[in-house]
């Protein structure tokens, strides 16, 4: 038998990891669904509702096992502010937060020349998709490079 624990704390934070960022592309496709809700048919949004509701609730119960393993193996204090999770996570945020503004700035000018003639919640919906979707890669990119985490 062995005698290594059943969950290891570098193994659960790992498993949290790969998660978190699935999980982030999961919010970006709603977001990004949300936003062509607002050019779609009445029956295409009512589809697109409910493919939201699902992949909301699926989301929410894949990531449950993973709290838990966190909680179980002790690996919650691995996500204290000078963490090497911590600093993925504020490398990432800057990184998407960068990047939204950009996008915000491209967004405001589309819509003051009215380019795709839609209303303004597409736009936010779109930003919303796209900060999700940036932070996601950037957070699985950080999280497994050690090029960028010191």
């Amino acid at each position: 038998m062995s005698s290594k624990p059943l969950t290891d704390k570098a193994e659960a934070v790992d498993d949290f990891i790969g998660r978190v960022a699935i999980i982030m592309i999961v919010m970006s496709v709603n977001f990004t669904l949300t936003a062509w809700q607002y050019v779609a048919s009445e029956a295409a949004g009512e589809i697109i509702d409910k493919i939201q509701m699902v992949s909301l609730l699926l989301a929410g119960a894949w990531i449950m096992p993973s709290f838990l393993r966190l909680k179980m193996s002790g690996a919650n204090e691995m996500f204290t502010s000078d963490s090497y999770i911590a600093s993925v996570f504020k490398k990432a945020a800057v990184k998407a937060f960068s990047l939204t503004y950009l996008f915000l700035v491209v967004a405001e000018i589309a819509a003051r020349a009215d380019w795709l003639n839609v209303p303004s919640e597409f736009y936010l919906s779109g930003a919303l998709a796209f900060t999700t979707a940036t932070f996601s890669v950037a957070f699985f990119f950080f999280s497994h490079s050690e090029d960028y985490v010191g």
